[in-house]
């Protein structure tokens, strides 16, 4: 009987530490997929700016899209910046604690 225990609470706890691991590799792995999609917004963003500052644009609906693009590839490179930061601060605490 305490060996049917015993083998239960093995069982239970390694099964315990598996879940955890897979579930840290998946979040790992989705935070890099969302920032590489990050990344090619940004890019994207960008390239629209660009091309649309070689115009020369006298609409007035044209230049409000003009300023929210502009806007928005700012924030976006904001909250790129902030991401990469965030996500190499989480790869040397996770380094710190292998340690």
């Amino acid at each position: 009987m305490e060996e049917m225990v015993g083998s239960a609470i093995v069982h239970e706890t390694v099964n315990k530490i598996i879940s955890g691991l897979i579930d840290r590799c998946e979040r790992k792995s989705s935070a890099q997929d969302r920032l590489e999609r990050l990344e090619m917004a940004q890019i994207k963003l960008e390239f629209a700016l660009e091309t649309s500052n070689k115009w020369q644009i006298t609409s007035c609906p044209l230049l409000c899209w003009q300023k929210k693009l502009k806007r928005a590839a700012e924030e976006c490179d904001e909250t790129l910046r902030k991401c990469r930061q965030r996500f190499q601060e989480e790869e040397e605490a996770e380094q710190q604690v292998k340690r």
